[in-house]
């Protein structure tokens, strides 16, 4: 595989994470004031984040398939790597909610 298309893929990929993060941010400012829950979308979801995700994953799996066959296995460490910003954008999110209503 040629170096071009290893750093396009990855590229791919890098703007795919930012992608699928800033769908996290857009339902986050969303629901300011509601917890986000983790394994279903939350009360206000605006369709924006949807395509963001969506376009998010996409170019994930995209990338990662050009890498596939210099990665190998690797490719799947990869693939569940993107999320892990939007996670802790939304633990962050939920966390700041907790703090907010404990204070006297």
């Amino acid at each position: 595989m040629e170096h071009v298309e290893i750093v396009a893929a990855w590229l791919t990929v890098i703007v795919g994470v930012g992608l699928l993060t800033w769908s996290v941010l857009v339902v986050s400012l969303a629901n300011t004031g509601a917890k986000l829950p983790y394994w279903r979308n939350a009360e206000r979801t605006p369709g924006r984040s949807l395509g963001l995700r969506a376009a998010g994953v996409a170019l994930v799996i995209l990338g990662t398939g050009v890498l596939s066959s210099t990665l190998s296995y690797w490719a799947v460490a990869v693939v569940l790597a993107a999320f892990i910003p939007g996670i802790a954008l939304l633990i962050w999110h939920n966390q700041a909610l907790s703090g907010r209503d404990q204070t006297p």
